[in-house]
């Protein structure tokens, strides 16, 4: 216990005075935060997908692009890692990510993609830019900062 006392002063503390924790001062989370903190990152991750997926034009990036339908040949010419959200919801699902910051990077991946091809002011570009909003709105809601 001395060698533990010597290296680790700031805890000992607590071990010697146990009534020293009543001053002790821990994080305190709203009753709005605390409730968006999930037992792990995925379920946060599942849940933030959940509500962007509903999120006003976010249907265009439901399935991947299709280049037919759009009449768009040159999509792969510019987009080289096309990304969309049902892959990131099947990967998702499929326990794919690592960790909640490749999640993150590919609903990123999405965005850049869609300014990229499109200009930020195109029609496209300004649904792109709305949804992005909300993911972040998203983001900060279901402190996914907190997973990182």
């Amino acid at each position: 216990m001395e060698v533990f006392e010597k290296e680790y002063p700031e805890i000992a503390v607590y071990w010697s005075d146990p009534t020293s924790l009543d001053n002790l001062e821990l994080p305190k989370y709203s009753p709005e935060v605390a409730a968006t903190i999930y037992e792990s990152w995925d379920v946060a991750a599942k849940n933030l997908l959940s509500k962007l997926w509903k999120a006003n034009s976010a249907w265009i990036f439901h399935e991947p692009v299709d280049l037919e339908k759009l009449n768009i040949p040159d999509y792969y010419e510019v987009v080289t890692e096309p990304m969309d959200l049902g892959t990131v919801k099947n990967k998702l699902n499929m326990n794919k990510y690592k960790n909640v910051q490749e999640f993150i990077d590919d609903i990123n991946l999405i965005f850049l993609n869609c300014i990229k091809y499109n200009g930020e002011d195109s029609s496209v570009g300004k649904m792109c830019k709305n949804v992005r909003e909300e993911f972040q709105r998203l983001y900060n809601q279901f402190n996914i900062e907190f997973y990182r």
